[in-house]
């Protein structure tokens, strides 16, 4: 089916686009951050889902209004995500009680994949078919009704080969799907390809490129070089510390300068430290 319209029509009439966070997220659409291992994507995430459920911007990520957000993280349980949101609170100077009913953490009980190849025995083929992990969070997706949905990392969420652009892009369709039918954004986190930390290259991505034609915002993580700490006056033994943030796709905006975080150690009310990233 397709629809057309030859009319005229009063530019002043289009509905502005949907921006939870402009040039950072957008509902019914995808960004991915992509960036090394280690380089905190997982911790900026819980960092952004805070600012964003609290309504107060982090760095130059400016949220336009409160949100509900989910993070769905494969790699951390809730105890750990539980760490690391009560170093991000203290941060902002916020307790839990200002984020009851505005974050929600999910976990899978066991595995976390969300779409799986199957083999069909009659022809030696293989079919993409939904989990009962997907169908469960899509249906918790229906009740809480986030405004952005964070999927940490996208790595752990399919068994397909990262390289396969067809089978790739129909999972990436089925992630917009998602985003559009509960008027979402969807944040994946995902790692770069073998010496690929670029920053603000979109091609550095792990996998097929359909990945990168799939979403609408790229946001790359590359942790700080020797020559812009010479640059920046960071002595090199606390360079480690140190990260960026570039945008690298940018359909509906003007693509994001660079921004600086550190990675700064916490201690907790039980006595743990977590490393939290702070502008």
């Amino acid at each position: 089916h397709i629809a057309w319209n030859h009319d005229a029509w009063d530019p002043a009439a289009i509905p502005r686009r949907p921006w939870i966070a402009p040039a950072y997220f957008l509902r019914r659409a995808i960004t991915l951050v992509i960036g090394p291992a280690g380089v905190s994507k997982s911790s900026l995430m819980i960092a952004y889902g805070v600012a964003l459920a609290i309504g107060e911007p982090l760095h130059k990520m400016k949220p336009l209004a409160q949100c509900r957000v989910m993070i769905y993280n494969v790699e951390d349980d809730a105890d750990e995500q539980r760490r690391r949101l009560s170093g991000a609170l203290e941060y902002f100077g916020k307790t839990p009680d200002d984020v009851k009913g505005k974050i929600e953490l999910i976990s899978p009980k066991q595995v976390g994949t969300l779409l799986r190849r199957e083999s069909i025995a009659e022809t030696g083929e293989s079919k993409l078919v939904y989990t009962g992990t997907l169908i469960s969070l899509e249906r918790r997706v229906a009740a809480f009704k986030p405004d952005i949905l964070i999927l940490d990392p996208l790595v752990e969420l399919h068994d397909i080969g990262e390289n396969e652009n067809t089978a790739m892009r129909a999972f990436m369709a089925d992630l917009r799907v998602l985003a559009i039918r509960h008027n979402l954004s969807v944040c994946l986190p995902h790692h770069v390809r073998k010496g690929g930390t670029a920053p603000a290259d979109a091609d550095s991505s792990r996998g097929a490129t359909s990945i990168i034609g799939a979403v609408r915002i790229v946001l790359t993580l590359a942790g700080m070089s020797p020559e812009e700490a010479a640059a920046l006056n960071i002595p090199d033994d606390i360079r480690c510390q140190f990260f960026r943030l570039d945008g690298a796709k940018a359909n509906y905006s003007r693509l994001i300068d660079t921004e600086w975080f550190v990675r700064t150690e916490r201690e907790l009310a039980n006595g743990d430290t977590v490393a939290i990233p702070e502008p």
